[in-house]
């Protein structure tokens, strides 16, 4: 019997719209202006002052995006979350272009 996802080219996930690129290219700049390690929770004031996300889940969303091109990395520091950049692209419409290929582990 033959699956038919073998047949069809089929892409899951989440839709990557214009907003969430660009939610998550004013996310990692507040990262690269923090010069170091952020925990969660300041993160997500820094983001809601700048009117950037409302709600965690959005922030989340940004960072994963961030996270699976290889453009921050998250550790742990006293059971709280930190992210850091670990590559800088500092043109944003080359990291436009970047954050909108899809990672082989998006599939």
């Amino acid at each position: 019997m033959i699956n038919l996802l073998d047949k069809v080219n089929v892409k899951m996930g989440r839709k990557r719209t214009r907003r969430v690129i660009i939610r998550a290219i004013n996310i990692y700049k507040i990262l690269l202006n923090n010069n170091g390690p952020i925990n969660t929770p300041n993160l997500f004031e820094l983001a809601l002052k700048k009117d950037i996300v409302k709600e965690y889940s959005s922030l989340y969303q940004a960072l994963k995006l961030l996270q699976q091109h290889g453009l921050i990395e998250r550790s742990f520091n006293k059971g709280t979350l930190e992210w850091e950049v670990v590559r800088v692209i500092d043109n944003d419409e080359k990291l436009e272009e970047y954050l909108l290929k899809r990672t082989k582990n998006e599939y």
